[in-house]
């Protein structure tokens, strides 16, 4: 079990600095880290002296934003090499985006839905060299893209289905350069972009 513990927690050390630029004057001191914590929008550090003493396990945390969301997904839409924060609420049924700027998060609003956003991902699903975004909105699959003139994000229809789509994965299973979609409903069905 503590081995479990500790392997789950080199993990997440390395998932963090994947996600964080880390600026430190010692290997006790962390000045600037931008990971963050699934839950309600919460930005966390964890002290670097986890890596070089007996840890304490703790996280210094504070509220970046205080929008309820159930679904979180990050990655670098704008490959700027900082992180934005794709944001969902379920019950809501809106999508947002966090991206980190002047020192602080901003959110910006991809669209407000009036049905149940039970998934997001990151994908450029039409082979722009642009991570789009994709969402399982009840009973279909929508992609959003940004337009390049007005930097608005545009919806688009990718898939409905007779029965509530459980799960979604975006990937080229062809290998044709676009991404084909797998989702469950109960059988898993499959569609090719």
């Amino acid at each position: 079990m503590q081995r479990t513990f500790i392997n789950f927690l080199f993990l997440l050390v390395f998932s963090f600095q994947s996600l964080a630029q880390i600026k430190t004057t010692d290997k006790n001191q962390m000045t600037d880290n931008r990971s963050v914590v699934a839950g309600e929008g919460r930005y966390a550090k964890l002290p670097l002296n986890f890596l070089y003493k007996k840890p304490t396990y703790y996280f210094e945390e504070k509220i970046i934003h205080s929008i309820p969301n159930n679904k979180i997904y990050v990655g670098d839409m704008d490959k700027d090499g900082i992180p934005e924060i794709l944001c969902s609420n379920y019950s809501k049924g809106y999508i947002h985006c966090l991206k980190y700027a002047n020192n602080q998060y901003e959110t910006r609003v991809i669209d407000t839905l009036a049905q149940k956003v039970s998934k997001i991902l990151m994908q450029d699903i039409n082979n722009d060299q642009q991570q789009d975004i994709i969402a399982i909105v009840d009973k279909s699959i929508v992609g959003y893209i940004q337009n390049k003139d007005t930097r608005q994000w545009v919806s688009h229809l990718l898939v409905t289905s007779p029965a509530t789509i459980t799960s979604l994965v975006a990937e080229d299973i062809n290998k044709d350069a676009l991404p084909d979609f797998i989702y469950g409903v109960a059988p898993i069905q499959y569609i090719k972009q």
